[in-house]
């Protein structure tokens, strides 16, 4: 889907929050995958400050969601 041949990125708050600010969220779209963490997620959309449909409407948009069983793991 995406439109560069760029494979995958993981988007922090930052590119979020920027690309908003000048109207250009959409040229994330050069990635055929955008992994947000749920971290990032619950931080820029569910606290309204990102329309949730502005970020799905990228098409590429895959949401991670890790386990506390997952997180422990990585921790050790």
């Amino acid at each position: 889907m995406g439109l560069g041949g760029v494979k995958g990125a993981v988007v922090d708050a930052g590119p979020l929050i920027h690309l908003t600010e000048i109207g250009c969220l959409l040229l994330l779209r050069i990635f055929d995958t955008l992994h947000i963490p749920h971290a990032v997620w619950s931080e820029r959309v569910e606290r309204d400050h990102l329309s949730e449909a502005d970020v799905l409407e990228l098409g590429n948009v895959e949401r991670i969601t890790l386990s506390r069983t997952d997180v422990a793991r990585f921790i050790e």
